[in-house]
């Protein structure tokens, strides 16, 4: 559907009224080292990295987040604290080339390095996530990237006390001033399998994966206000919500009661619901992701990062 010059007035008009900056916008970036050809989102190759970002911050946009999939992976997830790994010889050759033109955070996880696909080491059955066991490789990963360069930790494994475990290992590390961003409200949901589509493209790997013993439940926001006041108390400077279609409820009362900077996600499943719809002419992608955008910043997001900051950049001021 092609805007008219009317149309294009009042999207910037509501963008602005909204109090939607660019400066609020990250950018998600998949740098994927097995050249997968992903048919579900966009990734960057090593090779293109530096045009990317170059295009990211000509658009005006100053905040990346990175995400890595591996050439291999191993039962252990091992290459994600390779410190030759994707994310950290990305974090170094963006830091290289731009320094502080660009803000680097970077997921920590091992869901895209390891062969279950969850977001923790199984336990010696194969039947549960051994927490403890996690929280050593998230440490493990955290100052890999740390000393990479990455500006900002992102942990989004949900393992029980992740975030004083980074801070720690930070500080032991002679890291203090960089900050973790927790992904402290993280529901368990569908909407994330474009994303493990994406990560499982090069393997013979079923990408229905139950994450429901350590992610949250969409129905329960008092154990969701929980969580993040663990996280914030354990050194968490900003909290991550995702994905946000179903928390705009908790994005409000997580403004009322903590004094944080919060980020949401607009996950690949609300991505590609729009960017499908909009390829049949059912709806103007443009219009339905900015006003998706809007909402979650009207209702106190003061960081949102989305996969359609490219399109809409430039109804931005």
């Amino acid at each position: 559907m092609k805007e008219t010059e009317a149309s294009y007035s009042f999207l910037k008009r509501m963008a602005w009224e909204a109090g939607l900056r660019k400066s609020n916008l990250i950018m998600p970036l998949i740098v994927d080292e097995s050249r997968s050809n992903s048919r579900y989102l966009i990734t960057t190759s090593m090779d293109s990295l530096e045009n990317k970002v170059q295009k990211v911050i000509d658009l005006g946009i100053k905040k990346i987040m990175l995400y890595g999939i591996p050439k291999t992976r191993n039962a252990k997830a091992s290459e994600a604290w390779n410190p030759k790994g994707v994310v950290q010889s990305a974090v170094a050759r963006i830091k290289k080339n731009f320094g502080h033109k660009v803000e680097v955070s970077t997921d920590i996880c091992v869901c895209q390095y390891n062969l279950s696909g969850h977001c923790g080491t199984m336990n010696s059955a194969g039947t549960d996530i051994d927490n403890d066991t996690s929280l050593i490789g998230i440490k493990t990963i955290a100052l890999s990237h740390a000393e990479a360069g990455s500006d900002i930790l992102a942990p989004s494994s949900m393992m029980d006390g992740q975030v004083s475990c980074i801070r720690n290992c930070l500080k032991e590390n002679g890291f203090r001033n960089i900050s973790i961003m927790s992904f402290a409200a993280k529901y368990d949901s569908c909407l994330y399998s474009p994303f493990r589509s994406t990560a499982f493209d090069n393997y013979n790997q079923t990408i229905k994966i139950n994450k429901s013993t350590y992610q949250l439940s969409c129905s329960n926001i008092r154990q969701s206000l929980n969580e993040i006041q663990m996280d914030l108390n354990e050194g968490a400077k900003i909290i991550m919500v995702k994905p946000g279609i179903v928390s705009s409820d908790l994005i409000v009362a997580i403004k009322n009661r903590f004094n944080c900077p919060l980020a949401v996600q607009n996950v690949s499943g609300e991505y590609l619901m729009i960017k499908l719809a909009s390829e049949k002419g059912l709806i103007n992608e443009v219009e339905w992701a900015l006003a998706y955008l809007i909402g979650m910043r009207r209702a106190g997001a003061d960081m949102i990062m989305s996969y359609h900051v490219e399109l809409i950049s430039k109804y931005l001021e």
